[in-house]
């Protein structure tokens, strides 16, 4: 499975992820064990996924290719933040702060997460894989130079569990 592939395969992941949430969130009373749980899991799985996709987008922008990395940087931001206020509401202990957030931050981050995917997914359905091959070894970690950073390495692409 290609570098492209798999950030497609974590999406549907994502989604699922998603889906639990969205149910949690839709729930009377809220499972609060639940919602703690589900959104550690999502969270710890985004920023992992994240680092991938950005690594991925500026090497394809690097390379030629037209990303728009800024919007996705720019939604990448904005879905911290919304994670940010939810993670503060669950840790505040208090019912109603963590119900309102949910209902309204909540919502709104499931949202945006599912039309930032479908962004992506874009970028990579509309990416031939043959042209960029020779960018990602397969099976190895890959060493990438940055304009103006130091060398970053991504050592597995594997599926994150």
């Amino acid at each position: 499975m290609n570098v492209l592939e798999v950030i497609k395969e974590e999406h549907s992941k994502l989604e699922k992820e998603l889906q639990e949430l969205e149910a949690i969130v839709n729930s009377e009373p809220v499972n609060y064990a639940g919602l703690i749980h589900v959104f550690n899991e999502l969270n710890d799985f985004w920023n992992k996924h994240e680092e991938k996709e950005e690594v991925v987008f500026d090497v394809l922008r690097g390379n030629g290719f037209k990303i728009p990395t800024k919007e996705i940087n720019f939604e990448h931001g904005e879905l911290s933040k919304l994670r940010g206020e939810i993670f503060e509401a669950v840790n505040s202990g208090k019912e109603d702060k963590i119900i309102g957030v949910l209902r309204t931050k909540g919502v709104k981050m499931i949202e945006k997460v599912r039309s930032h995917m479908e962004k992506e997914d874009w970028i990579l359905l509309s990416t031939p894989w043959e042209q960029v091959e020779f960018l990602f070894p397969e099976n190895a970690g890959f060493m990438i130079k940055f304009r103006d950073k130091t060398e970053k390495m991504i050592e597995d692409f594997e599926f994150l569990s």
